[in-house]
């Protein structure tokens, strides 16, 4: 890649409008913030969402583009500073997984055109599909070049591509390890964390030990 060219994918904007709801923000943010920090110590992956993916360079100016709402490209570098995806200025990378919320303003969108797309042309390996309203889960997996259904295992769907299952847990998509064990978002982490400590300080005082004693 040249250093033009370098310079000029972190220089093309994305195009997106505004998340729908607060819960469409916060779910695609939940994904993002939880694949990152599961994947923090990797330098060759870049996780994001709703940001534009621009796949045609003929057809750049006319705004052909697509912007899923959470999605995760392996085998490149993490660069936060990207404005948008530019496959033809990152070696013809396409995301490997990507997920997009569903409402019934979008629904067939998604489930027409977009998913089209994905399968013929961004060749995406997984694709998953959420319903909010419905609470339900699709996971697909390509298949000699076509989408096939994810079979869920015990309301848990496996993903190849993150190495993690997915599932729903009060109203949101989680990710689950390899065991089916639920992985704790950074808050959680941090509350566990504090009632742990609760804890141990009121047992402590229960032992007539002073806390700053023990500083």
């Amino acid at each position: 890649m040249t250093i033009a060219a370098s310079v000029y994918k972190h220089y093309i904007d994305s195009n997106e409008p505004p998340m729908e709801r607060h819960q469409h923000l916060m779910q695609m943010l939940r994904l993002i913030y939880g694949l990152q920090w599961l994947w923090s110590d990797r330098s060759d992956c870049f996780v994001s969402g709703n940001v534009s993916i621009y796949f045609n360079e003929q057809q750049f100016r006319n705004q052909d583009f697509r912007a899923p709402d959470f999605f995760a490209v392996k085998g490149c570098t993490p660069a936060p500073e990207r404005r948008s995806w530019v496959v033809w200025l990152e070696d013809g990378k396409y995301p490997d997984f990507i997920l997009e919320i569903l409402f019934d303003s979008t629904a067939s969108m998604v489930r027409g055109e977009k998913i089209k797309i994905y399968q013929n042309i961004f060749r995406t390996p997984e694709y998953f599909l959420y319903d909010p309203d419905r609470q339900n889960l699709e996971g697909y997996r390509l298949v000699n070049g076509a989408y096939q259904l994810i079979a869920c295992q015990s309301g848990l769907w496996w993903s190849q591509e993150l190495a993690l299952y997915l599932g729903i847990v009060n109203r949101e998509v989680r990710f689950f390890d390899a065991e089916k064990k639920l992985i704790l978002l950074l808050d959680e982490v941090a509350k566990a964390e504090k009632k742990r400590a609760d804890r141990l300080a009121e047992k402590l005082r229960s032992m007539n030990i002073n806390l700053e004693d023990l500083e």
